[in-house]
């Protein structure tokens, strides 16, 4: 009897028990339908739970997939939220609100590819809306990805984002491509924003004053000034416009203000090259106009900080020459020749000084070194003449007071030198016909 009643109960009982519970398993709709009344009342472990059970089921909408991302994201799930967003993506159709979860999200988590990809379908998803590529921007500049920051900066500024550095940092791309049409247009957009700022003149004035446009570059330069007069950089390109264009007088007053400026180190570095071409060109201004002692001034400046070039020693060796200083331009000649050899002036003033101290073989060594370099320096080839009769090489003497009538005929003392060795060497004839000719 027991047998038969297990029997009843395996066979017939348990099968139809079975089929019951089949019959109650809840479907994908019902499991949905459940999965989102439990996300509305914020239990959102439970519209996780149950939206998996439902994916289990069927592939699920876009919708469905980007409930169970808003659940994960609630619950601090942001790796899931990334992969559920996706998902939902991948369905076809994906909402501009749903590629910026799937953005927002990422960017904490994801991969720079994955971000990149995140933000670039939110921007196709809005193309108005700056957000995601600002974020693109940043993501490019963090790993140096010209191309792409340029791509985001026209992006932004075309969608009418207005900023003064975002034109800046397109028209430095545009310059380092050597499209500077296109730099240029840059520039001025900056300027149109912001014209007391410095930099878009700063570098729009140096553009057209590569290009030969010196009145347009001033302009710029005078802006620049006009906003920040207490900053070098627009008194620099002042300076040195007015120099190339023969005006010293504003010239040095504008250099002036460089250096002065920068003399305690507040804008030496920013200026750069830009510091020392100023301390260069207002050397040889002071140079010009006599100013000597502030020559070797500003020499002594440059020595001091390192600045070692050879046009700035010998000016301040020449101008110490001109001081009766002749010790000390000594020094500064020979700092010239030792960064340039080929400094035919450096040579010529110190074979100068060689030859007032009556050392007439270190004159000549210098002098000869003078014309090596310059062979147009008429008063080398004069003082080599003098300084060969003084050692008795009157053949030498002959050739360099010869040379030195080529380069001048109209000048008394070559003829004169050259009558004088003729006589000693018996030429009376030769000789008359150079005094002749030096009367002419």
């Amino acid at each position: 009897m027991f047998k038969k009643l297990f029997l009843l109960f395996v066979v017939v009982i348990i099968p139809v028990f079975l089929s019951a519970q089949e019959e109650f398993q809840p479907s994908y709709e019902d499991l949905i339908y459940d999965a989102e009344d439990a996300f509305y009342r914020e239990d959102y472990a439970t519209a996780i739970e149950l939206f998996n059970k439902a994916l289990t089921l069927e592939q699920g909408s876009a919708s469905v997939w980007e409930m169970l991302g808003d659940s994960y994201v609630e619950l601090g799930s942001l790796t899931l939220a990334g992969d559920a967003y996706k998902n939902a993506i991948k369905r076809g159709d994906a909402t501009l609100e749903l590629w910026r979860k799937y953005a927002q999200t990422i960017a904490k988590i994801g991969s720079e590819k994955d971000r990149v990809e995140a933000y670039k379908g939110w921007a196709n998803a809005d193309p108005n809306d700056p957000e995601p590529h600002l974020a693109l921007l940043e993501i490019y500049k963090a790993v140096g990805d010209e191309k792409g920051i340029q791509r985001e900066l026209e992006a932004l500024l075309g969608i009418g984002v207005e900023n003064y550095d975002y034109y800046i940092e397109l028209a430095d791309i545009y310059e380092k491509k050597r499209d500077v049409e296109r730099a240029m247009k840059q520039y001025r957009f900056a300027i149109d924003i912001d014209p007391t700022r410095y930099e878009a003149h700063l570098r729009l004035g140096d553009i057209l004053w590569s290009k030969g446009n010196l009145q347009e570059a001033l302009y710029e330069f005078e802006d620049i000034v006009r906003y920040n007069p207490e900053l070098p950089y627009g008194h620099y390109g002042l300076g040195i416009i007015s120099y190339e264009l023969g005006d010293d007088r504003t010239a040095i007053s504008e250099l002036e203000i460089v250096l002065n400026s920068s003399e305690e180190g507040r804008y030496r570095d920013e200026l750069g090259d830009r510091y020392f071409k100023a301390l260069k060109v207002l050397t040889e201004l002071y140079h010009r106009v006599g100013m000597y002692d502030e020559v070797v001034e500003l020499a002594g400046r440059a020595r001091g900080m390192g600045y070692n070039d050879d046009d700035v020693f010998y000016l301040a060796g020449n101008g110490l020459m001109n001081l009766g200083k002749t010790d000390e331009a000594e020094d500064f000649l020979k700092e010239a020749i030792s960064l340039n050899y080929k400094n035919a002036m450096a040579h010529y003033d110190l074979g100068r000084i060689y030859f007032e101290r009556a050392d007439f073989s270190s004159s000549v060594i210098e002098l000869e070194s003078a014309v090596k370099y310059n062979d147009k320096l008429y008063g080398a080839y004069l003082l080599l003449g003098y300084a060969y009769s003084n050692l008795n090489d009157s053949d030498s003497a002959y050739m360099n007071f010869k040379r030195a009538r080529e380069l001048r005929g109209g000048e008394f003392e070559p003829h004169f030198e050259i009558a004088k060795i003729l006589i000693s060497w018996g030429r009376y004839k030769d000789a008359l016909v150079c005094l002749e000719q030096a009367k002419k």
